[in-house]
């Protein structure tokens, strides 16, 4: 729906920049491409159409999507999502196997993103009921970056490692 209302306000702005140019630029003689029709007809008729332009496009920007309200509650910080049970298990599987922890020693490895993927292996956010898989970017194992995928079903993980901005798209702001 978001996607409908962002071409509408963008519709919209046309519409009343459109209008106001014409309206300028017909003071001096000159009118627009998409309003050459209306030097035909009556000079009440073609400023109404201006007009007309510049209050509906108003309305349809107004349509527009409303950012403050898209925003919602803040992403969760690490630590929140370490108190989660679907993070729980797979910090512990990589501090066992990789030494890795949310607050390392220096030179250790640190966990450095936490993810959920749904089933298809597409990125979900935390608090969607379709999770199937948490994922773990390891910042410092072996002087490399690492994925660990682990599979909530089978309490399985995998290591894998990963190009130093492989994770971005994934990574919320």
């Amino acid at each position: 729906m978001n996607f409908i209302r962002e071409k509408l306000s963008s519709i919209g702005v046309f519409l009343v920049l459109a209008g106001i140019i014409s309206s300028v630029i017909q003071l001096i003689g000159y009118e627009l491409r998409i309003f050459r029709a209306l030097n035909e007809a009556s000079p009440v008729v073609a400023w109404g159409v201006r007009l007309g332009c510049i209050g509906v496009g108003a309305v349809l920007f107004m349509l527009g999507p409303n950012k403050e309200a898209e925003s919602g509650p803040p992403a969760p910080t690490l630590q929140d999502l370490a108190q989660d049970p679907r993070v729980q298990w797979l910090l512990a599987w990589a501090y066992q196997n990789l030494g890795a922890a949310l607050t390392p020693q220096p030179g250790g490895a640190r966990i450095a993103h936490v993810a959920f993927w749904n089933a298809q292996s597409l990125p979900a956010e935390h608090h969607d009921p379709a999770v199937a898989k948490t994922v773990l970017y390891v910042d410092g194992y072996q002087s490399a970056r690492w994925v660990v995928v682990g599979d909530l079903a089978t309490r399985t993980a995998q290591l894998h490692p990963c190009a130093p901005d492989a994770w971005a798209y994934n990574v919320p702001g």
